[in-house]
């Protein structure tokens, strides 16, 4: 996947979760590749793709953009400890076969 589309997914996320007050927002936004996404707090880049997502107890508001689920080779994405997120992870998202690890609300 193209790194500007992996980046705008990440920046997507930023804003929809209230970025600006997180507890922990170290590098996010900073640099235009996506070897320099994988310096933001909680983001794993490996072998050109953003393998994870994790956040937890970190402040999170809003609702888990549905763009996330671009992020193809995302392997582990982690919300927990996040009351301010309201919905549920959309359906189609339970089923990502390469996802591994999953920690937030359930399924819709």
């Amino acid at each position: 996947m193209a790194d500007s589309t992996e980046l705008r997914v990440l920046r997507h996320f930023y804003a929809a979760t209230g970025g600006p007050a997180w507890t922990t927002r170290t590098n996010w936004l900073t640099g235009t590749t996506l070897a320099e996404a994988g310096t933001w707090a909680g983001v794993t880049v490996s072998g050109g793709d953003v393998t994870g997502l994790v956040s937890g107890n970190n402040n999170l508001q809003g609702t888990l953009p549905a763009a996330l689920g671009q992020l193809r080779g995302l392997t582990v994405l982690e919300c927990y400890t996040a009351p301010g997120l309201t919905g549920a992870i959309p359906r189609p998202w339970a089923s990502w076969p390469g996802c591994n690890a999953w920690s937030s609300p359930s399924p819709a």
